[in-house]
């Protein structure tokens, strides 16, 4: 293989390394000062971590969604081990654990009334 070819096939993979990557939303919806947001994006995550989280309150006005970092909570990521992905804490919020691309999308979940 010729040289350029071989630079040209490692620039590409520094280029574009998260083809391996899972993609999570991350963001929040709730209340700030009395005002209602909501505000999700798509994101690429750190590369060989696989699962995205997702916490909501009982009446799902205060969500959250990230991916999985190394210096993930223990606590979150005891989600992962639950039966159904889910653990709810004594604070009342619901901690949710998935694998795969936008796997926690907030958008198929109750909206902010």
């Amino acid at each position: 293989m010729p040289s350029s070819v071989l630079f040209s096939l490692i620039a590409l993979q520094l280029l574009f390394p998260s083809i391996d990557c899972v993609q999570c939303f991350t963001g929040s919806r709730g209340e700030v000062k009395g005002i209602k947001s909501e505000s999700f994006v798509g994101t690429i995550c750190d590369q060989g971590l696989s699962n995205c989280f997702y916490s909501h309150n009982k009446d799902f006005t205060e969500m959250t969604a990230s991916c999985e970092k190394l210096e993930t909570q223990q606590l979150t990521k005891k989600a992962c081990k639950a039966e159904n992905g889910c653990f709810t804490g004594a604070s009342g919020i619901t901690v949710c654990c998935c694998n795969g691309d936008f796997c926690n999308d907030m958008h198929q979940r109750k909206r902010l009334s």
